[in-house]
C-alpha cells in the first residue's frame, strides 16, 4: 500500500482498482461454498450487476471478476503522471467485463475434462452445447479486440489478447477431441499473428520453457 500511493495518478484509478478487487474477493468466497448452496448464491450475487451487463450471462459475469487483468493494467496506468479519468474509464470497460472475461473462460475452457472428472465448478457447464461454448467465447475474442482498439497504445492491448489466447490455445489440453474444433474457431478469429504465437507458444511447451 505505501508502495501503490506513490504513483502520481493513483487516486485516478484507486476506485476502479478497488472495484475490481472487491468482486474479485466476493467471487472466491462465493464459489468455494458447498457445491449445494454454491450455485444459487453466484446466481443471487451477480443479478444485479447483470443490470450493467445484460449481454453476459450471471456466469460470464462471474467469469470476468476472476481475472486480475483488469487491476494490473489499472495499476500500471497509475505510474502515467498525465493521466486522464477519460482513460481509465475506457481501459476498465475494455478489460471489464470483456478482456478479463476472456482470460477466465478460456482458463475454465481448457480445464471442462479434468473439472468434470473431479466434480469441479467449471463456466462453461453452463452452456446448453458446445455450439452455444462456441459462439460465446468467440464473442469475447471479437468484443475484447474491438475494445483494444478504442485505447491509448492499441498495439499493447491486441497483443494482451493474442498472448491470452496462444498460451491458453496452445496447451494440449485445448486440441483434445472435446475441444479442438472450438480452439481452432478461436485462433481463426485471432488472426494470423495469433496463429504464429500459437505456434511458438506451442514449441515453447515441447521444449519444456512453459
Amino acid at each position: 500500500r505505501r508502495q501503490v500511493v506513490k504513483l502520481p495518478a493513483y487516486h485516478l484509478v484507486k476506485e476502479e482498482v478497488l472495484e475490481l478487487a472487491g468482486l474479485y474477493c466476493d467471487l472466491q468466497t462465493y464459489k468455494h461454498l458447498p457445491w449445494e448452496v454454491r450455485e444459487k448464491a453466484l446466481e443471487d450475487w451477480a443479478a444485479p450487476y447483470l443490470k450493467k451487463h445484460p449481454d453476459l450471462s450471471c456466469w460470464e459475469f462471474a467469469a470476468a471478476t476472476g481475472s486480475t487483468l483488469g487491476i494490473f493494467i489499472l495499476g500500471a496506468l497509475a505510474a502515467d503522471g498525465e493521466l486522464t479519468k477519460e482513460e481509465v474509464n475506457r481501459v476498465k470497460e475494455a478489460y471489464f467485463p470483456w478482456i478479463c472475461g476472456l482470460h477466465i473462460m478460456l482458463d475454465y475452457f481448457i480445464d471442462q475434462e479434468e473439472d468434470q472428472r473431479e466434480g469441479d465448478l467449471n463456466f462453461c457447464f453452463y452452456y446448453r452445447d458446445k455450439d452455444e461454448c462456441s459462439d460465446r467465447l468467440d464473442l469475447f475474442v471479437q468484443k475484447s479486440f474491438e475494445q483494444a482498439k478504442t485505447l491509448n497504445y492499441p498495439d499493447f492491448h491486441l497483443t494482451v489478447i493474442k498472448g491470452l489466447l496462444a498460451m491458453y490455445l496452445s496447451d494440449g489440453k485445448a486440441g483434445s477431441k472435446l475441444n479442438k474444433k472450438i480452439s481452432s474457431r478461436l485462433i481463426a478469429t485471432g488472426g494470423g499473428n495469433v496463429k504464429l504465437l500459437y505456434l511458438v507458444c506451442r514449441l515453447m511447451r515441447l521444449k519444456k520453457v512453459i
